[in-house]
């Protein structure tokens, strides 16, 4: 896979994720499940889902702050 396209695969499930943590109730639960779901999938090797859950992290941590 070249480059672009990893980045994009990446930043596409970041984007998800956090659309998806943030509509939902409890959204580090909503988290835990999603990266649970990306190590399920085969189509998503280690590195690749260590690489969105960093990220996702990241912005979850700065959208919490922002909540306070």
């Amino acid at each position: 896979m070249r480059h672009e396209e990893q980045l994009f695969k990446t930043m596409s499930a970041v984007q998800g994720c956090v659309s998806e943590c943030l509509r939902a109730e409890s959204p580090w639960s909503a988290f835990s499940r999603y990266v649970q779901g990306l190590r399920g999938n085969p189509q998503w090797n280690d590195r690749e889902v260590a690489q969105v859950e960093a990220a996702a992290r990241r912005a979850l941590e700065a959208a919490s702050c922002k909540r306070k």
